[in-house]
């Protein structure tokens, strides 16, 4: 077996004008990872040698001094003495460059555009943080894994802030990308990579680039003097603020821009929040359900207990992200061109809609939030588009002189009101019957078009809710599997389509909530946006540390219910157009806005993502 040093070459995954990179075995620990081999016989002269093996060099010294999830792990730079050639020993990534899901002439969805921008900033200040400029920010450089989480890789021309170690005035990254101060031979900073950040995020949300000339040397002048072409040109649909912000981002002066990338990526997400027509999200080819086993009447497998913890079935592993859906393994820092797709992207060059989490969230929870009182004394709400909701659930529209009316406020469930599934061990709050004014709630600044107009709904027959989402011992013990790429017993179970979750519930003897019920249950005879203080009911991005946590640990609602909010999205049987079924609560990785009791996301039912999950009802 052809060798790099130590390590077994495995397999070629492709070639580039720095070397090749080869997928490879580390027999010593007995783990796959990349090799990237340059080979004398690729240059044409010493000099080029030499200066690709700096390059090398320098991308072990960048990324040595780097430790961040967002960007590629370096292991070894080493060289084979006995072939005659250097490798650099790095992280194997699942997935596929950024380059490889981009298509000329077709912008992305915004939410997905500004989850990309949001990860490579964070992933950027990091490095910057640590004295170390990229300096070739470009989709090719973007690795985006099957969860959408992002790498940055090819850190190959990087420059250590405390070592000059580019000759005077050489001009070097990729010129569409480059900052005027680059393509001059000036001093470059973290203020380079920025607008090398504001090209890919125009090019994301416009589908082309800002300059556009036809040669390098016109195309350089273009950056150099000429003002981008306006964003909405491309996307007219977008806010006008948006253009704006990309504008100041790709300032000719660097002083002129903003001063990390992550208040770029913040600026963005507060001019995105504007409520935008809807994008059609492409359904991927449709995935069969497994059938687990047939459904079980309710009533047969439901018996009175005490609330309790569900049962760990599953051992907890320490690991926090185990990727799923792998299309393939490529190099974390492959160059321009040599990755492999992931399978979840759909023909037509949009990204299918995969991480419900980037939709266009604010920074902080409005001021007036309700406080953690159970079932706030805050008027009615309003709902969201008619759903696909049971004979028992009525809707009625909210007339304007009856927006002061207040809702039957159902009693809190008595402790004994609650019951276990034998066929998965998690315990049912009963939900009594009554109505309620769904969608918007009054004075809730925040929502969007798709929670209104008000309506009054009545649920006139009750159901037994989960008290929690679905936990992964859960999952384990119905299914034998665990999808989920957080691990742990007491966790709720996630990267599970609407497909799966609807066979489990129905192999347990219930079905999903609709959007009706499910806010029913959520409100608990609340009229607010949340049924609490946000801290202390909902795991969501200020508090959840980047990571699902077990279920009840945060305060429930009135009801006894727990994460109606945060942790993971809920499944609802509700479609929310022809193509997609709505989401409901926000998880960990959301922001205030997207948290709220009347918030609704749409999903294709195929797809799945680390931070959507869901819960069952019982008739």
């Amino acid at each position: 077996m052809a060798k790099a040093g130590p390590y077994e070459l495995i397999e070629e995954l492709g070639r580039g004008s720095m070397g090749i990179v080869y997928k490879a075995f580390d027999p010593g620990i007995r783990r796959q990872l990349a090799i990237k081999i340059l080979r004398a016989e690729q240059f044409a002269s010493e000099a080029e040698m030499s200066e690709a093996s700096q390059r090398f060099a320098r991308e072990a010294m960048a990324v040595g001094r780097l430790s961040h999830h967002g960007i590629v792990t370096v292991y070894e730079l080493g060289r084979d003495e006995a072939q005659g050639f250097q490798y650099l020993a790095m992280e194997l990534v699942a997935g596929g460059s950024l380059e490889k899901l981009m298509r000329a002439g077709q912008p992305w969805p915004s939410e997905a555009a500004l989850g990309v921008v949001r990860q490579i900033a964070e992933a950027l200040d990091y490095a910057h943080a640590h004295g170390v400029v990229h300096r070739d920010i470009k989709p090719a450089n973007v690795l985006v894994q099957p969860d959408w989480r992002i790498k940055v890789a090819d850190f190959g021309i990087a420059r250590i802030t405390s070592h000059l170690m580019t000759r005077t005035g050489m001009r070097m990254g990729t010129t569409a990308y480059m900052a005027p101060e680059q393509i001059q031979g000036a001093h470059v900073d973290s203020k380079a990579d920025q607008f090398s950040l504001a090209v890919l995020a125009y090019q994301l949300l416009a589908g082309r680039l800002p300059f556009d000339g036809e040669t390098d040397y016109v195309l350089m002048n273009q950056i150099v003097h000429a003002m981008p072409g306006s964003l909405l040109e491309s996307s007219a649909h977008l806010p006008a603020a948006a253009d704006g912000v990309i504008r100041r981002a790709l300032a000719k002066s660097p002083g002129e821009r903003f001063e990390k990338c992550a208040e770029f990526a913040s600026a963005l997400d507060a001019a995105l929040t504007v409520r935008r027509a809807p994008i059609p999200v492409v359904p991927p080819p449709p995935v069969v359900p497994t059938v687990l086993e047939p459904p079980l009447r309710a009533a047969t497998i439901l018996e009175a207990a005490p609330r309790r913890r569900p049962e760990a079935v599953v051992k907890s592993k320490t690991s926090r992200l185990v990727w799923v859906g792998v299309a393939g393994l490529v190099a974390a820092a492959l160059i321009a061109g040599i990755v492999i797709a992931p399978r979840f992207v759909p023909s037509g060059g949009q990204p299918a809609q995969t991480n419900p989490a980037v939709k266009t969230d604010t920074p902080a929870t409005k001021a007036g939030a309700p406080t953690a009182r159970p079932a706030a004394d805050i008027p009615p709400a309003a709902p969201a588009a008619k759903t696909d909701t049971p004979a028992r659930v009525e809707e009625k529209p909210v007339p304007t002189a009856a927006k002061t009316e207040t809702p039957k406020t159902p009693e809190p469930t008595p402790a004994d009101k609650t019951k276990v599934n034998l066929k998965d061990g998690l315990t049912y709050v009963w939900i009594p019957p009554g109505s309620f004014t769904m969608g918007c709630s009054p004075g809730d600044s925040e929502c969007y078009g798709d929670e209104k107009p008000a309506r009054q709904v009545s649920i006139s027959e009750g159901f037994w809710l989960g008290q929690t989402q679905v936990t992964q011992a859960a999952y384990q013990r119905v299914t034998g599997t665990n999808p989920s790429h957080f691990k742990g017993a007491n966790l709720p179970v996630e990267t599970v389509n609407w497909n799966e979750a609807t066979s489990y519930c129905q192999a347990v003897g219930t079905r999903l909530p609709t959007e009706a019920e499910w806010e029913y249950a959520a409100r608990a005879g609340s009229t607010a946006s949340r049924y609490g203080d946000i801290d202390r009911i909902a795991w969501y991005s200020a508090n959840s540390g980047s990571t699902t946590h077990e279920v009840m640990q945060k305060q429930p609602n009135r009801w006894g219910l727990y994460d109606m909010l945060g942790n993971v999205w809920q499944w609802t049987s509700s479609n929310y157009d022809s193509d997609s079924k709505a989401l409901r609560g926000g998880s960990w990785y959301n922001n205030p806005r997207n948290v709220r009791v009347s918030y609704r996301y749409r999903y294709v039912p195929g797809n799945r993502s680390n931070n959507i999950g869901f819960r069952c009802l019982g008739n």
